[in-house]
């Protein structure tokens, strides 16, 4: 599959860790992390994402699911930024009412992405949260 992202190939020393319940929606999302030559680490829910981040310096953001069994996106959130505050934290949700993106994002999340999520939307708010100078 070659297509005009390879000058997305910097992104290789990236590691994203995506927070999925969905197994559908873990691969659609590691499957285009891969296409930019970006690593990843796979999270069922909060407890996982937490215990990863506890293991891994590695990561540079995370996609969050915020509806997941276990612990919820923010709850696994607030544990997070106790361990790592500095990291950037998406929230990616089904539900695309506006009052929940001011919701997720009063709450201190980097930023939003509401599912079905673009290729293209997803890679610009993967650099915008990581300064990437090439944005």
């Amino acid at each position: 599959m070659t297509d005009n992202k390879e000058p997305d190939q910097p992104n290789a020393a990236l590691t994203i860790l995506i927070v999925e319940d969905e197994l559908f929606n873990y691969i659609y999302f590691s499957e285009v992390l891969k296409l930019h030559g970006i690593q990843t680490i796979k999270a069922e829910n909060g407890e996982e994402a937490l215990e990863a981040v506890r293991q891994r310096s590695d990561i540079d953001l995370i996609l969050m699911d915020i509806k997941m069994p276990f612990m919820d996106g923010y709850e696994a959130f607030t544990e997070i930024r106790k361990v790592r505050p500095g990291v950037p934290i998406i929230a990616q949700t089904a539900y695309a009412l506006s009052h929940e993106r001011k919701e997720i994002l009063e709450y201190g999340f980097n930023d939003y992405l509401a599912k079905p999520v673009e290729e293209d939307q997803l890679m610009q708010v993967i650099r915008q949260n990581l300064k990437d100078p090439e944005a």
